[in-house]
């Protein structure tokens, strides 16, 4: 009987846990940021995304548009030139010609803007 009383007495002894103090504040400073990151950050994110998406497309079509305008207006000058000079034209005396003449030398500059996007 002693024997039982003992083992007894070794299997429901008392055990004390360490009690240990969780911050749940800091839990709840956590579930601030992530509301606030949902609320405010993401549907920034997705706006600008969509932007970025609609002006990479725009930049695609104009750099397309380009490359064949700059294309033929350079072929049309071209022939200017070589009509102007059997003529015995100045051709920095046609408007036009001086004009789109200007229009070339940006050209570079709103190709690297086009590439920007994309």
């Amino acid at each position: 009987m002693e024997t039982r009383k003992t083992v007894f007495n070794k299997l429901f002894d008392k055990v004390e846990l360490k009690s240990e103090k969780y911050d749940f504040a800091l839990i709840d400073d956590l579930e601030s940021l992530k509301n606030k990151f949902d609320k405010e950050i993401t549907p920034v994110y997705k706006e600008i995304a969509k932007e970025k998406s609609k002006l990479r497309d725009k930049g695609q079509k104009a750099e397309q548009v380009l490359n064949k305008v700059d294309n033929e207006i350079e072929q049309k000058l071209k022939l200017v030139e070589k009509n102007a000079k059997d003529l015995g034209i100045n051709v920095n005396e046609i408007s036009v010609y001086k004009s789109l003449k200007s229009l070339l030398s940006i050209v570079p500059d709103m190709k690297t803007v086009f590439k920007s996007v994309q």
